[in-house]
């Protein structure tokens, strides 16, 4: 067994930390698809009530779909990118965070064909969803801002 001196020690804690603070606290490049997730389904009512009201067709309804699309493939490209996950708790928050915006997603589309089918009420749909979609992405944002600060000063404390 090899002693060590003191200089060689810190050495030796200064590299482990600073590879360990490289690799596992940041801001997870995933979240830059969740504010097109919560934004996508924010416009469905509107577009919806539109179209309801211009007599138009189906092909504008589509229209948060693709944006869905291209949310799936920021989520595919960040998961290719950062494979370990990101830091510790991430997936939870993530979790706890797609179980909401699921939610809010049925009750998107359910509010939107069976609740509010006449044009006063629909249109008033129209306005406040999006509001809870907003508030969504910011609370979602904030939650991930909290989470990378505390870990960022358990490294550093």
């Amino acid at each position: 067994m090899t002693t060590l001196n003191s200089y060689a020690a810190q050495e030796a804690l200064d590299t482990a930390r600073n590879a360990y603070r490289s690799t596992s606290v940041g801001f997870s490049p995933i979240w830059a698809a969740f504010p097109i997730m919560c934004v996508s389904p924010s416009f469905y009512p509107l577009i919806s009530w539109l179209i309801r009201e211009s007599g138009q067709g189906v092909p504008l309804e589509f229209l948060p779909l693709a944006w869905l699309f291209v949310a799936a493939v920021l989520v595919v490209f960040s998961v290719v990118l950062n494979p370990s996950g990101g830091q510790r708790g991430f997936q939870q928050r993530w979790g706890i965070m797609m179980g909401v915006w699921a939610a809010l997603y049925t009750a998107t589309m359910a509010m939107t064909h069976f609740a509010f089918t006449d044009s006063a009420a629909a249109f008033w749909w129209a306005v406040v969803n999006p509001i809870l979609w907003l508030v969504l992405c910011v609370v979602s944002f904030v939650w991930e801002t909290i989470a990378t600060k505390k870990a960022k000063e358990h490294l550093d404390g």
